[in-house]
Order: structure tokens, then C-alpha cells, then sequence
């Protein structure tokens, strides 16, 4: 896991080094240079489909920063399709990208999509919480804000209640 990390966060920085000595230097938009990094990703990481779908986990809030929901949709439903093909992709993983594909779908105004994404994911959540608060807390949250948005205030505030209350065991710990 820690070498698949460092891995992923040297290609990260690759990214921003060959953008940084590209012929029009700074002029690079980031847009463009999240396809680059999207292109040689799936050129370099043919093989290692888990190794991708943690690269597309990091491109898809990437494009959620520059305000391109559309891309970063595209990237978590790819993300989303390697990880069904992957039957031993890490807990985390599964977690951190339902939230950040539910979060994508909420901010598209498509929230039925989103719970229909992130709720068969919600049992695993609780039972995963112990060993992965953060994630279970930042599931908890994105599936809160795709209840509230459908008209569903109730369901929304008791995810939220269990967002702030892992979150605080944490603090404390």
C-alpha cells in the first residue's frame, strides 16, 4: 500500500514537473494537464488496474476543482468500473471513491443517481467504521447531502449525526 502511494504521488508530481519544462511553460491549463495525466496513466498503468483507479481518485476531485463536473463524473465511473472488477480492491478505496463519485453526482443535480451509488455501500460503511473513520465519515456526509437534496431532511441528519460523531472519536483518540 505505501509503495503504491509513493508511486501514485510521484506520477502526481511528474505531472506538474513536465508541465513546469513543456513548450509553453506555465501557459498550460490545467484542464490540459489533467488529461495528460489521465492519458499517461492509462498508458502507464495498463496493467495494474488498481494502481489506475487510485490515480483516477485523485484526477476526479482534481476536476471538481477547476468546476468540469462532467470529466470528473467520467472519471469516478471509470474508477467505479475498475473497482467492480476488482474483488480485493481495499475497503478505503471502495469508500473514497463512492463518496467522491456521490459527490460528483450531487453536484450534476443527479441525487437519485447518488443514492442509488452509494446506498448497497452503506451497511459496509458501518461496519467498516472502526477501522476507517475518516472514510466512513466522509461516506456518511456525501450520502447526508444527496438525502437532503431528494427532500429527505430526517435520513440526511442522522448521516450527519454519525459523520460528526465518528469524527469526534477521532479527534479524541
Amino acid at each position: 500500500e505505501a509503495a503504491r502511494a509513493q508511486a501514485l504521488q510521484r506520477f502526481v508530481l511528474g505531472l506538474f514537473d513536465n508541465a513546469a519544462g513543456s513548450q509553453r511553460g506555465q501557459g498550460m491549463a490545467m484542464r490540459e494537464l489533467l488529461a495528460a495525466g489521465a492519458r499517461r496513466g492509462e498508458s502507464e498503468l495498463e496493467g495494474q488496474p488498481r494502481a489506475l483507479a487510485e490515480l483516477l481518485g485523485v484526477l476526479a476531485p482534481m476536476y471538481v476543482g477547476i468546476g468540469d463536473y462532467p470529466q470528473a463524473l467520467a472519471q469516478s465511473e471509470a474508477q467505479h468500473r475498475l473497482l467492480q472488477a476488482d474483488p480485493d480492491a481495499p475497503a478505503g478505496l471502495r469508500l473514497d471513491a463512492a463518496s467522491q463519485h456521490g459527490r460528483v453526482l450531487r453536484l450534476l443535480s443527479r441525487s437519485q443517481e447518488c443514492i442509488a451509488r452509494m446506498q448497497p455501500l452503506a451497511e459496509a460503511a458501518q461496519r467498516l467504521e472502526a477501522g476507517l473513520p475518516q472514510q466512513a465519515a466522509d461516506f456518511y456526509t456525501q450520502y447526508g447531502r444527496c438525502q437532503r437534496m431528494l427532500g429527505q431532511p430526517h435520513a440526511a441528519r442522522q448521516w450527519y449525526e454519525r459523520a460528526i460523531a465518528l469524527r469526534r472519536e477521532t479527534m479524541h483518540d
